[in-house]
């Protein structure tokens, strides 16, 4: 099972802790070269006076955007201690990553997609920083883009043989989709797991706030199973819909037929 997450744009940075090695990162050794240039050359975006404008950022974010100018000498932290946003919040990751013998499962299960850093596993280390992946930096052009080549081939080895949970927001998942021909001949799944509320009248609707925290939740399901061996690596999508369906805050639970993609949706129709 490989689940992916989107990074949290709520952090809480680290007051201290080691600087930045990025040989320790995820697929250091393919990743390196195209990270320290999205680093440089967010250094120098940074610097500008118009550096919110130009990372497509508010006004508000100008105090954030300076962290950029810090990357290789601030205090970095697991990227599961650094992001504190809902869905981080609401899958308890802090508290996964303070117990003895997780870490390896979440490392094994779990990879959160960066506009900054590309790939990360729950235990990187990294400093605080801003580049959501809808930016678009100098020269190298919006990070979706940038980074939906150099991740591909990782990626694509990563998810073979195995179900990918699908937690992103639509920009992250932009990033990344496996290809139909991996899905055929690997005996790979996606699911990509929506989340729905029941407004006036019986009608759906979709919630912003409140699908971060159902699909926050979702992930702390699976990883508490799989960490106590209550949930097979490699089960089927079905029984992470079986999953889901244990969730306190979830009503009904729906799995799709494949696409003719071989994709999945898991759609979780939650009680409030």
């Amino acid at each position: 099972m490989l689940i992916l997450l989107p990074p949290s744009e709520g952090k809480t940075a680290p007051r201290e802790g080691p600087a930045l090695r990025l040989s320790t990162l995820l697929e250091a050794q393919e990743l390196t070269g195209s990270r320290v240039q999205v680093m440089d050359t967010l250094a120098r975006a940074s610097a500008r006076k118009d550096a919110a404008a130009v990372l497509g950022l508010g006004p508000r974010t100008l105090g954030e955007v300076q962290t950029n100018l810090r990357l290789e000498t601030a205090a970095c932290a697991p990227a599961y201690d650094l992001f504190t946003g809902v869905l981080y919040e609401a899958a308890d990751l802090r508290g996964l990553g303070s117990q003895e013998g997780t870490h390896a499962v979440m490392d094994r299960h779990l990879i959160i997609i960066s506009g900054l850093w590309g790939i990360l596993r729950p235990t990187d280390r990294i400093p605080d920083h801003r580049l959501p992946i809808g930016s678009a930096l100098p020269g190298l052009g919006r990070m979706a883009a940038y980074w939906r080549p150099r991740l591909q081939p990782v990626l694509e080895t990563t998810a073979a043989g195995r179900v990918v949970v699908d937690c992103r927001s639509t920009a992250y998942a932009s990033v990344w989709q496996p290809a139909r021909s991996l899905l055929a001949s690997a005996h790979s799944h996606l699911v990509r797991v929506a989340v729905v509320r029941t407004g006036p009248g019986g009608a759906r609707q979709v919630f912003s706030h409140g699908a971060k925290r159902a699909r926050g939740q979702l992930v702390g399901t699976l990883l508490r199973a799989l960490s106590l061996g209550a949930l097979n690596p490699q089960s089927s999508t079905s029984a992470v819909a079986e999953a889901a369906a244990s969730m306190d805050v979830v009503r009904d639970v729906e799995l799709s037929e494949p696409d003719r993609q071989g994709r999945q949706s898991l759609t979780l129709v939650t009680r409030h």
